[in-house]
């Protein structure tokens, strides 16, 4: 009896001593029962336990997905609308030239049906021309002569600076290269390349050869460069940038008239190629990142915000 007791509690011992590796319980006979097999768990019973994880993940991929074509398509709207509103400006900058021309062939009517113009009438025409202009970029106007294959000015309005057509002066030699052209084209208005005028801005002359038998011409000088500067700051174009360039029929590259400032640091460039008075102007606006507001991104921020919630 004693002998048994010793023997459970040696058993009992080495099973303490094992740390319940396994069943240590030992039957009379000295053999280990076997254990009992484990119960099948139902498979359908261990997916519910990943779907929240997998609904998660699936959720957080999509809010991604569906986050990054919404950014995509908001660049892209942001950009369009960038292309449509330097359209509208280069439209606006044409129609501006375009409307001093047009009042300018006032002038050459006056001068095409007037012999004898005298001083007095000049001076009355180019005063009406002035109230009769939204934008007036004429700083200066004048009516030549040519004799003896040399143009000279007849009347012109006060000299402003270098380049300025003078009364009783013969014409510039870039005035009279354009005056040459124009003299084969009658009827029909002609721009030079730019010059620098007194305050260093780049201006142009449009030239028109009246189609009398006597050669006469009107001669204007356009500020462009001021244009632009006017255009610019009208409409307030924050984060705009232009380079404006043109090249006249007979000069063989194009010429600069308006530089970048190089505040602008673009995001992409947007060009537009004009025609006016037998000159190309070649327009290659500069947009940053930060014009007309960016790009929307409020709706992908709270697709993105949605999937981080998840």
């Amino acid at each position: 009896m004693a002998i048994n007791l010793f023997n459970r509690f040696l058993r009992a011992l080495r099973s303490a001593v094992r740390g319940g590796r396994g069943d240590t319980t030992v039957t009379e006979t000295g053999h280990r029962p076997r254990p009992a097999p484990d119960k099948p768990q139902p498979r359908s019973l261990k997916f519910p336990r990943l779907l929240p994880i997998v609904l998660m993940w699936t959720g957080i991929t999509l809010s991604g997905y569906l986050g990054d074509i919404l950014q995509q398509r908001a660049q892209l709207t942001w950009k369009e609308a960038a292309q449509r509103d330097t359209r509208q400006h280069a439209a606006s900058l044409l129609t501006c030239i375009e409307e001093n021309l047009v009042t300018l062939s006032g002038l050459v009517m006056l001068v095409d049906n007037t012999p004898a113009l005298q001083r007095e009438t000049f001076d009355h025409a180019t005063d009406g021309m002035e109230l009769h202009t939204k934008v007036e970029l004429i700083s200066s106007k004048a009516v030549m002569d040519e004799r003896a294959r040399v143009w000279s000015t007849r009347f012109a309005s006060p000299a402003q600076g270098p380049g300025y057509p003078v009364a009783g002066q013969a014409a510039p030699p870039l005035l009279a290269r354009v005056l040459q052209q124009a003299k084969a084209g009658r009827n029909s208005w002609f721009m030079s390349a730019p010059f620098a005028g007194a305050d260093g801005k780049k201006q142009v002359y449009v030239v028109q050869v009246t189609s009398g038998a006597q050669a006469q011409a009107v001669v204007a000088v356009l500020d462009l460069e001021r244009a632009v500067d006017g255009l610019l700051r009208s409409n307030s174009l924050s984060g705009l940038d232009l380079d404006f360039q043109l090249q006249p029929d007979l000069e063989p590259a194009l010429q600069p008239v308006y530089a970048p400032s190089r505040r602008v640091l673009p995001a992409f460039e947007s060009s537009n190629t004009l025609r006016a008075a037998h000159t190309r102007l070649q327009l290659r606006w500069l947009v940053a990142q930060n014009y007309a507001g960016g790009v929307d991104k409020t709706l992908t921020y709270v697709i993105w915000s949605t999937g981080a919630l998840l």
